[in-house]
């Protein structure tokens, strides 16, 4: 376990057991809190409590130390308490915009992410056997996960790592629809429903076991869409753009000569169509009418989803669950939250 590795035994594995005091582990515990979050300092001070109570156990203790040092509270967060705090949840706005910006590939994937709260691993590992569109209403169970620990292997777990994640999660219809359009051929029940593209070593189209760090990257390009979205213009309007980001405003008679001199002449036809691309886009604005009009590119800013949505992916790791309810405050349709 990286809790172990990382933070208990570099302090204790060198130390006799019965040496460990109360004054050791609370001066672990503070400095432990200085460096990661409240979630960490808890889960490692309750695997410590259950070394010492195995230690207890084999008789080689009398007393569990860390039971005599008190639970550190969980500080106040000033954006919480004032009400202030960062939205983790998308608005059915916000994830059409997200949507718009993956290839439709990705569409059923997302759709799934959002509509049901699924972590990645939760997703990746579902299996036919666990989709129950047969009830009212249709659910999925969460048992299966696929896990990739890098130099540690990567394969499923036949079960999360606590109780609390193994739930049933009910759908809405779109998300209904979307698994549907994924589910394999055939009626193995042990087949994914969820996969990879295929491409690389194996044909386009094959069906693969997804991967986490492929997903990862076609999200990080669909953001840089959303912030952007001059990356999504063909090639006459990129260049453009680009010419009015460089020289400034200019009527479409200027940005014929400006083009001819930077290189390949563009007829002034095609360059009315880019520039109604850019207009249609937000990109640019014209000052008037008629041929004398200037054309200005304007400022790409970040889209105001932005914030929500980097925080929805923050969601989608593989952080513990506490409930038996889905801690992913992905978007949801009134259809899909349980009675």
């Amino acid at each position: 376990m990286s809790r172990l590795r990382n933070h208990l035994r570099p302090v204790f594995g060198d130390r006799a057991i019965d040496r460990i005091g109360p004054a050791d582990i609370h001066r672990w515990q503070t400095q432990l809190a200085a460096a990661t979050g409240h979630a960490t300092v808890q889960q490692c001070r309750s695997l410590l409590l259950r070394i010492f109570q195995y230690a207890i156990d084999e008789g080689a203790l009398d007393a569990n130390p860390v039971r005599k040092v008190a639970v550190q509270k969980r500080r106040a967060d000033p954006e919480e308490v004032f009400g202030q705090a960062r939205r983790r949840a998308l608005t059915p706005e916000e994830a059409g915009q997200l949507l718009a910006r993956f290839p439709l590939f990705w569409w059923d994937h997302v759709l799934t992410l959002l509509g049901t709260g699924l972590r990645f691993g939760e997703l990746a590992g579902l299996r036919r056997r666990r989709v129950r569109l047969d009830r009212t209403p249709p659910v999925v169970q969460v048992v299966d996960i696929r896990y990739q620990a890098g130099r540690f292997g990567s394969g499923f777990k036949p079960r999360p790592k606590s109780d609390a994640g193994i739930r049933e999660i009910p759908l809405a219809p779109e998300v209904v629809a979307a698994i549907r359009r994924q589910l394999p051929p055939g009626t193995d029940l042990d087949d994914l429903v969820f996969t990879g593209p295929g491409g690389g070593v194996v044909a386009r189209g094959t069906r693969t076991v997804l991967s986490r760090h492929n997903f990862r990257r076609t999200y990080h390009s669909a953001l840089t869409k959303l912030a952007d979205p001059a990356t999504q213009l063909r090639p006459t309007a990129a260049r453009v753009l680009k010419t009015l980001r460089a020289d400034g405003p200019e009527t479409a008679n200027e940005l014929v000569s400006t083009l001819a001199r930077q290189g390949r002449a563009i007829r002034p036809t095609t360059i009315q169509t880019a520039l109604g691309e850019l207009a249609a886009t937000g990109l640019e604005a014209a000052d008037g009418r008629g041929p004398a009009r200037r054309w200005s590119r304007l400022g790409a800013g970040h889209h105001s989803s932005l914030p929500a949505i980097r925080s929805w992916m923050r969601s989608t790791s593989a952080a513990p669950m506490t409930s038996g309810t889905p801690s992913r405050p992905g978007w949801r349709t009134p259809a899909s939250r349980p009675e």
